[in-house]
């Protein structure tokens, strides 16, 4: 490929493409083969994104970032999200600097050097943080029965094991809208025989609908994704999408409409189309079990903030989501929701080893919230940096000290984390609470752990007496020889 500004090619040698679609902005472009789609960004620079398993495609179109695909038997739908790479954090810093000199070159050529002067002193701009985001790849097929459409299945998954064990991820989510080599599907159950009421003489018939009633009378739409619509026979030219339908037209101009009104499809097009408030809005007329697959998908288009506000994600989704959207106040009602520690740390400076060895029933809330504390231990010292990296200590403080408390216990903590905990604990200046924990390690057996912590006390005697107390008498003696 060839650049219509500079003449020059663009990326390396591919295959010839059976069709090519580009997108109105020219950012994106989908080459077509016989067995797979290729999906690239071409701004700033020319990047590989993925390609889809939709064979015999005959043609597509785009629509902001969703190409809709026509092939022989299926009209099928693709969400695209290139995400942030370094080369775009660049490209974007040298735009700016380049409107940052026209700028200066402009009041140069209208008022002279005097236009140079900068009257209040050098000035440091403020730098945005943009946070990279890889492209992430989901594909779903919506696959009816067939032989071929059972290998594309099974190739594609092939490809999703492959990819995740390689640690790449790719944004494409393809949903497929309409077929017309079977009827459109229907749940097997639905064709169960009918069930009669034991010791009754009324038949009672199970009913599953697509379409259940939320609260406040709303529709609740339960499944994650519409059941495939009736595609028209013969070839189809993808128009595009208007009035939330997409338009197809027949060889006989005969034009057709897919509805695309399903919430999980409504939402995804908006945030596609870059609307993801309103994406949020639909969001109440999808089954809350299926708001953490919607969350994700949000996060792989670049909404993190708008996913925090469905209303069904779960816990560990809301946790790292509030993280990448440094909500930390938010992320830390989460963690001790998680952990089952909201009420410890109020007015006691946690455990000591004399409550560990010596439990009784009012301790067994305190030992369910040390467990909790040890299984997110990574996520409470991810909490701890986020905060001091952004000055918010109160946060960082009411995770320090119920981590502080899940240290005293034997075997909770690994040995990195604690000692983790003995610098974030100095960092804040937690001293009685470091003097406690080191304590506590010394009489637990831990020589090491406790040796670090006195170090951050400053306190030589107290770095010897733990690892005389815990067997390690060789390094005892070198720290008193030096």
């Amino acid at each position: 490929m060839y650049s219509w500004e500079t003449c020059q090619p663009v990326g390396s040698f591919l295959p010839q493409p059976e069709w090519t679609a580009w997108d109105q902005t020219v950012e994106y472009c989908a080459l077509a083969y016989q067995r797979y789609i290729v999906i690239s960004t071409l701004r700033p620079q020319y990047r590989y994104l993925g390609d889809v398993a939709i064979s015999h495609a005959t043609g597509a179109v785009w629509q902001r970032r969703q190409l809709f695909v026509a092939t022989p038997t299926t009209i099928e739908c693709v969400f695209v999200d290139a995400g942030v790479a370094p080369i775009d954090i660049e490209t974007r810093k040298r735009k700016e600097e380049m409107k940052l000199r026209e700028a200066q070159a402009r009041a140069l050529a209208g008022h002279g050097e005097l236009a140079l002067i900068n009257v209040d002193g050098p000035q440091t701009a403020k730098e945005e943080k943009i946070t990279l985001r890889p492209p992430m790849l989901q594909v779903l097929f919506l696959v009816v029965n067939g032989s071929e459409e059972n290998l594309e299945l099974c190739l594609m998954m092939l490809v999703v094991i492959l990819l995740d064990l390689w640690n790449i991820k790719l944004c494409n989510v393809v949903v497929r809208l309409a077929s017309f080599q079977h009827a459109p599907s229907v749940p097997h159950f639905l064709s169960l025989p009918k069930k009669f009421k034991v010791g009754g003489d009324d038949m009672e018939e199970r009913k599953v609908n697509e379409i259940a009633v939320g609260g406040g009378g709303v529709s609740v739409a339960v499944t994650r994704f519409p059941t495939e619509q009736k595609r028209p026979v013969g070839p189809v030219i993808v128009v595009g999408v208007r009035d939330g339908v997409l338009w197809l037209i027949d060889r006989y101009m005969t034009v057709h409409a897919l509805s695309l009104s399903h919430p999980g499809i409504r939402c995804r097009c908006l945030a596609a189309y870059g609307d993801a408030v309103s994406a949020v809005k639909w969001a109440i007329r999808l089954a809350r079990e299926h708001h953490d697959d919607l969350a994700q998908f949000l996060l792989g288009m670049g909404y993190a903030n708008e996913a925090l506000h469905l209303p069904g994600i779960s816990k560990r989704l809301e946790f790292d989501l509030a993280m990448k959207s440094n909500d930390l106040k938010r992320a830390l009602q989460c963690l001790l929701k998680m952990s089952n520690s909201r009420d410890m740390g109020q007015d006691n400076p946690g455990l000591d080893k004399n409550d560990i060895l010596n439990l009784t029933a009012k301790k067994e809330n305190l030992v369910e919230a040390v467990q909790g504390i040890v299984k997110f231990a990574k996520e409470f010292l991810d909490l701890i940096d986020a905060a001091d990296a952004t000055a918010q200590v109160d946060i960082a403080r009411e995770a320090l000290k119920r981590l502080a408390t899940a240290g005293s216990v034997k075997g909770a903590l690994l040995g990195h984390e604690l000692r983790g905990l003995a610098l974030r604990l100095a960092n804040h200046g937690e001293l009685t609470r470091l003097s406690g924990l080191g304590t506590n390690l010394i009489s637990l057996g831990l020589g090491r752990e406790a040796a670090f912590a006195a170090a951050l006390l400053g306190d030589n005697a107290h770095m010897e007496k733990a690892w005389q107390d815990t067997g390690m008498l060789a390094e005892a003696v070198l720290h008193a020889h030096v």
